[in-house]
This record gives C-alpha cells, sequence and structure tokens, in this order.
C-alpha cells in the first residue's frame, strides 16, 4: 500500500466527511424547496372527462399539479397499473395561513 502520514490521512478524512455533509443537505434542501411552494389562489384545473379503463383494474391517477418555470403546470390525468398492497391516494390542496400548497399524490 502507499505510505501517506497520518496528519495527511486525516486532513483527507475530514474533507470528505464534509463534503458528504454538504452534499447531504443540499439534496435534502433542494427536495423541501420544490415541495412546499404556497400561491394566493389555487390555479383552475381543467375539465377532463374520464374516459373507460384500458384494462381490468387499472387505477385512475387525478391530475397532479408540479411546480415549474415559476408557476403551477397541470399533468392530465391517466390510467396506470394498480402496485401490489397499495393504494393510490389523490393529491390535494390544503389551505395554511401563508395561502394554498399542493400536496402531492402517493401509493400507500
Amino acid at each position: 500500500m502507499y505510505n501517506i502520514d497520518n496528519n495527511k490521512k486525516k486532513f483527507m478524512q475530514a474533507i470528505i466527511k464534509k463534503l458528504l455533509m454538504v452534499s447531504a443537505c443540499v439534496v435534502i434542501f433542494s427536495a423541501c424547496r420544490h415541495s412546499r411552494v404556497v400561491v394566493r389562489e389555487r390555479p383552475n384545473a381543467p375539465y377532463i372527462v374520464r374516459p373507460a379503463p384500458p384494462y381490468a383494474n387499472a387505477v385512475w391517477m387525478d391530475g397532479e399539479w408540479i411546480w415549474r418555470g415559476g408557476r403551477y403546470k397541470y399533468i392530465n390525468p391517466h390510467y396506470v397499473t394498480p402496485r401490489r398492497g397499495r393504494a393510490w391516494v389523490p393529491g390535494h390542496w390544503i389551505t395554511t395561513r401563508r395561502g394554498n400548497v399542493w400536496v402531492k399524490g402517493r401509493w400507500r
């Protein structure tokens, strides 16, 4: 193996730990930033007629809202294959003191 003195080894380990901590913080806080965007008025969802299911047991996923380009963008509803042992919980708006927040749908 390479002969690295103890001080250099400790210094490199400290830098690696700091980089990992910074990386973890960036990932955590960037995920939080996109998940809770508050708006004063809820955008209007377009009227969509639900078509017949394309296959047996198809699950209808209502439209979702995502934050893009400084505003909420509507993602059209569609059918999906159900996940075994899971149920789809549709997304919904909640009202807070600051305004309205979209809570994304999820499998439960």
